[in-house]
């Protein structure tokens, strides 16, 4: 069987995910992001960071390459990158399973939760990874 599709993301958007609000992933057009990676029908995971805590699995339900004029996530993403990055955006829509989802504990989540939630297609997280407000273990 195949390896789910590993996705770690901020608290806010992990949290956005979990409450149905978000339901498109941006991330840099790639190696790593592609159709063949992020096929529809595959199994994501997603994650709070990079820690083992709280996790989500979802599928792959759409995959489009989008110029970074085009998509939603196109602002994220020249923040994220630069102009000297500008590629395609990979936008990865995520049907998540309800009965599959851990959520963080109450008073992580109301922290979350007083964040100005971004919209749908703004996350900040477009292409690399990210360090997570929610993990023990940092990566950049």
């Amino acid at each position: 069987m195949e390896k789910p599709v590993f996705i770690p993301l901020k608290k806010v958007y992990y949290l956005q995910f979990a409450n149905g609000m978000k339901k498109t992933e941006y991330r840099q057009y790639g190696r790593r992001w592609n159709e063949k990676v992020c096929r529809i029908g595959r199994s994501v995971l997603l994650s709070c960071g990079y820690g083992n805590k709280n996790r989500m699995r979802g599928i792959i339900t759409d995959f489009r390459k989008v110029p970074v004029w085009k998509s939603l996530g196109g602002a994220d993403y020249l923040i994220n990158y630069g102009v000297t990055e500008i590629g395609p955006v990979a936008e990865i829509d995520i049907k998540i399973m309800q009965e599959e989802i851990t959520m963080l504990a109450p008073e992580e989540s109301e922290e979350a939760q007083k964040q100005q939630p971004t919209p749908q297609g703004q996350n900040g997280t477009a292409g690399k990874p990210q360090v997570a407000e929610c993990s023990t273990s940092a990566i950049e």
